[in-house]
């Protein structure tokens, strides 16, 4: 360790962490510097990409055959709809018995429905034209190449080793080519695998591993009905480890009017480099020139500098209203509406942009802090692209500075050193008091996040924030924080509903905007059955441990009687009441249950 400093030694743990109260100098203002993320490739929206945001507004920026893309959406926008009305009654817990009765899982879990999601992405780069692009590289070597007219597929390495490369952007319906047609061949030692994806990621086929022929053969599979083609992708398979190769000849999409022929010879463009700055809080990417994004600190606004051409596009999804699109004083907006339930009245988001020669500015507003968020976003956007850069970045940077100013450290593991920078600066893109808690994911990846982008209670949701409280922070928690508090009545019936027990129980899934239950008009009070993890008691007590946290790490007794105090005494209630119905052994040990494992 090369020094340290300390200032809160009663809250902190020794010997890391530098902290200040009051003043706004950075602690190590080289060790910081030091943490940015420089990549030389942003070609992978899971591996590769940046993330930007001011805590309520935030983004991901990726390349893609187009262009540099991002993915924008904001904290509160959420598709919150929940449907119990085919859900069966809610299982109950006979604890003496140690057991549980009835209960089933029900089809409102099925639906791609509540989730965060998507508002828009912004596109930076010429129109676009479909491209193939590697996503898949197991082997030491992993490649596409063409002879003659003819794409080979390569892979070598281990036993088993696949890559695979996908063709795309496209948004062409089976309705009109039904057909995918593959002319190919291969060596002894390959297989191969077709996917084909839906423009938002979804796979309807998947033909399985499948021996390469020999010889030039043709191959052909039928998709089903009423899809949009976005992707395909082909795999290659190394069966020994040793080269194997496919050749594809020819890979077309065919219908009784016709054919669509995919070009084998469009690969994806050279890796782009990039340089996201903590520090500073904006990513810088050199491609066609230099392009500087942040998402403004100060204001629900991304600034982005870039001689590129810019074009805004929605998110679409089948289950929503189309979304609208239009322009309003040389200001592109979209607007999308979220239904509601019975319980809930949805909402609607827009996304405005506003653009004069190399610099734009795109603004998210939602009916949650508008009545006329239209109007709102457009206002934003405008008035921001009015001032002077140089004042937004000024203004942006001193919040950042402040921040940085909180904690620092500055050790000879320069690991360790980086991720605590990087760490605490991808949780301040997606929390900041006062707004929507970010759930498992940030609405980022796509239209269906896995588990549906909720608060998962067995630890995902909850752990990400404990960094906050540690690293003087403790700001950063207060989203997580406030979702707890504001789902105990849900809690309370819970425990009651299904344990028959006093206190609060938290089921393993918590959605956004989840009302109390007691006047509902949903069936089970609007509440999906997920067995069996909802029946985890441990659950209960790793959500309210961070009120505690908060507690510890802050002493206020404001705070410990409005919002730790009620939580945790809430919790202990449950487990004292589940404990005095369990049964005991000879020794009069309590033998708890029944309850479930987390993550077995």
């Amino acid at each position: 360790m090369k020094r340290t400093m300390l200032t809160l030694a009663a809250l902190l743990p020794a010997s890391l962490i530098v902290s200040y109260t009051l003043a706004e100098t950075l602690p190590f203002p080289a060790a910081l510097d030091a943490a940015a993320i420089r990549q030389e490739r942003l070609d992978d929206l899971l591996e590769n990409s940046l993330i930007l945001g001011n805590g309520d507004i935030n983004a991901l920026l990726f390349a893609t055959p187009e262009g540099l893309t991002l993915n924008l959406t904001k904290n509160d926008v959420w598709d919150a709809r929940v449907d119990s009305s085919a859900e069966p009654p809610l299982l109950k817990v006979d604890i003496g018995a140690r057991k549980w009765e009835g209960g089933a899982h029900g089809p409102g879990y099925r639906h791609p429905y509540p989730c965060p999601r998507i508002c828009a992405r912004l596109v930076l780069g010429d129109a676009q034209r479909p491209i193939w692009k590697t996503i898949r590289g197991e082997g030491r070597v992993n490649e596409w190449t063409n002879r003659d007219s003819v794409a080979v597929m390569a892979v070598e390495g281990k036993e088993g080793a696949s890559n695979g490369f996908a063709y795309g952007p496209l948004d062409v319906s089976t309705d009109r080519y039904p057909t995918l047609r593959l002319k190919l061949s291969g060596t002894g030692n390959a297989r191969f695998f077709v996917d084909v994806m839906t423009p938002d990621g979804s796979c309807f086929l998947s033909s399985r591993w499948i021996d390469s022929p020999r010889t030039t053969v043709e191959r052909t599979f039928a998709l089903p009905a009423g899809k949009q083609v976005g992707q395909i992708v082909l795999y290659t398979w190394t069966v020994d480890g040793k080269r194997a190769e496919n050749r594809f000849h020819e890979v077309t999409l065919e219908g009784p009017r016709g054919e669509l022929a995919v070009d084998l010879k469009q690969l994806s463009p050279p890796p782009t480099a990039s340089v996201l700055d903590l520090r500073r809080a904006v990513a810088k990417v050199d491609q066609g020139g230099e392009t500087l994004v942040r998402a403004l600190a100060q204001r629900n606004v991304f600034l982005i500098q870039s001689p590129l051409p810019a074009r805004l596009e929605p998110v679409s999804a089948t289950y929503l209203p189309a979304v609208e699109r239009g322009e309003t004083d040389g200001v592109a907006w979209l607007r999308q509406q979220l239904p509601g339930d019975l319980d809930w009245p949805g909402m609607s988001f827009v996304v405005a942009r506003a653009a004069e020669e190399d610099r734009q500015t795109v603004a998210i507003v939602t009916s949650l802090e508008s009545q006329d968020p239209l109007a709102a976003a457009i206002d934003l956007a405008r008035t921001t692209l009015a001032q002077p850069a140089a004042q937004l970045i000024a203004e942006h940077e001193s919040v950042w500075g402040r921040f940085w100013s909180a904690s620092g450290i500055d050790i000879s593991d320069e690991f360790l050193r980086n991720t605590f920078y990087r760490s605490l600066y991808f949780l301040r893109c997606v929390s900041k008091p006062g707004v929507q808690a970010a759930g498992l994911y940030a609405g980022l990846i796509n239209s269906t996040p896995a588990w549906h982008g909720d608060y998962h209670s067995n630890y995902n949701s909850w752990q990400a924030f404990w960094p906050a409280y540690v690293c003087n922070h403790i700001e950063l928690a207060e989203p997580f924080e406030r979702l707890v508090s504001e789902y105990l009545p849900r809690a309370r019936w819970f425990a009651r509903q299904t344990y028959d027990c006093s206190g609060a129980h938290f089921p393993i899934s918590l959605f956004a905007y989840e009302p109390a239950p007691g006047k509902l008009r949903s069936n089970n009070q609007r509440t999906l059955n997920l067995l069996p993890y909802s029946y985890t008691i441990g659950q209960t007590g790793w959500m309210v441990q961070n009120l505690w946290l908060h507690y510890q790490y802050q002493p206020d007794r404001a705070y410990l009687e409005r919002i730790a105090y009620p939580a945790v005494r809430d919790a202990a209630v449950f487990y004292a009441d589940f404990m005095d119905k369990c049964p005991t052994n000879a020794t009069g040990r309590v033998i708890l249950g029944p309850s479930y494992s987390p993550e077995h």
